[in-house]
């Protein structure tokens, strides 16, 4: 299959057209582009204030086996106290009766209010 014939001067002038007219059509594209890069390149940079944000999450797991085997002297002194059981005087409270005699009442004879006299001087 071929896409144009070289015995058509025709065919070949169209498509030498079309492709001159899409090379000139793309140009203002191009130059635009040259003209903001070399226009940004004059500008000094400033300084901009920027805030970011970071989250950083970290998961570690650490697992350490250690056998260690440790020999360790321990003197031990142990003193014990033991009691001697001795002898105890011991008393013991015997109930005994015991009777103790009492005086019988006697008859007195009541108080009276009789007025005693006395001296006094008179003047």
């Amino acid at each position: 299959m071929q896409l144009f014939s070289h015995t058509d001067p025709l065919k070949r002038q169209r498509l030498r057209f079309a492709l001159a007219v899409i090379a000139l059509a793309t140009l203002p594209c191009y130059l635009t582009g040259y003209v903001a890069v070399q226009w940004r390149l004059s500008q000094t940079p400033s300084a901009t204030a920027t805030t970011t944000a970071t989250e950083t999450a970290t998961a570690t797991s650490t697992f350490t086996s250690t056998a260690t085997e440790t020999h360790t002297a321990t003197p031990t002194h142990t003193v014990t106290a033991s009691i001697t059981p001795s002898a105890t005087a011991t008393s013991t409270a015997t109930p005994t009766s015991t009777h103790t005699p009492t005086a019988e009442p006697t008859a007195t004879t009541a108080p009276s209010d009789t007025p005693t006299p006395t001296d006094t001087p008179t003047p």
